[in-house]
């Protein structure tokens, strides 16, 4: 069972409970909606976190980066007042996705449940190299830490994810829909800019591994070596 840890109004965790339907395999603990409450997040009990708030101010993005530099579980956003400019600023702040309030309760819990799977965590046994590289970087599957030069390299599960998947395939363009599929669950819409904010903060992250997440225009991204 994942237990996930929720920030925000506890009427919208009892509606939540009520209408989404959780059943056995999740469990959510009331966390308040305090700046005491962010650093809870933190706590490696929780599998995950969901956060709701009614815009991206500057106390939650302050909250939400303090948390992830702490290595806390992925965090998922739900806002009330959405826009492209508050959902790249959750994003960039360390958000693993940002989802609008007026979605149902079950699509929520749909959401939930993608965000705590993270595929791209678990090592596959037996199957392929346990390190992959290129240029600099070098990522441990067995760990699932990257290094550069053995400088290790500060990424959240969704970054580490969206790199396996891009070193696996050296070279080859990997189509937008795809990423998303892989990546995020299918669970990320076609015209988000989730997948952007993430590849934009991975190559400020790669500067100096000597490799590049290169653009495909109407495809979408590939990796090359410089």
């Amino acid at each position: 069972m994942a237990t996930i840890l929720f920030l925000g109004d506890r009427r919208y965790l009892e509606w939540l409970l009520a209408e989404g339907k959780p059943g056995g395999d999740l469990a959510f603990v009331f966390g308040g909606g305090g700046d005491w409450a962010a650093a809870r997040a933190a706590g490696s009990e929780y599998d995950g976190v969901l956060w709701q708030c009614r815009r991206a101010d500057a106390r939650i993005l302050s909250q939400l980066q303090s948390t992830r530099k702490l290595c806390a579980p992925p965090c998922l956003m739900v806002m009330e007042e959405a826009s492209p400019e508050a959902t790249v600023a959750l994003l960039e702040a360390g958000a693993a996705e940002v989802i609008p309030a007026d979605l149902s309760a079950r699509e929520v819990i749909s959401h939930v449940r993608a965000l705590v799977k993270r595929p791209q965590t678990v090592p596959r046994s037996g199957v392929g190299p346990q390190v992959l590289q290129a240029g600099r970087l070098a990522l441990d599957l067995a760990r699932y830490q990257a290094l550069v030069a053995d400088r290790p390299l500060e990424l959240t599960p969704r970054e580490l994810g969206l790199l396996r998947y891009l070193l696996e395939r050296p070279g080859q363009a990997c189509r937008r829909e795809e990423l998303m599929q892989q990546v995020w669950d299918g669970t990320v819409r076609a015209r988000s800019r989730t997948l952007d904010v993430h590849v934009g903060r991975l190559r400020r992250k790669l500067a100096g591994a000597e490799i590049r997440v290169v653009t495909v225009p109407g495809v979408g991204y590939r990796l090359e070596s410089d």
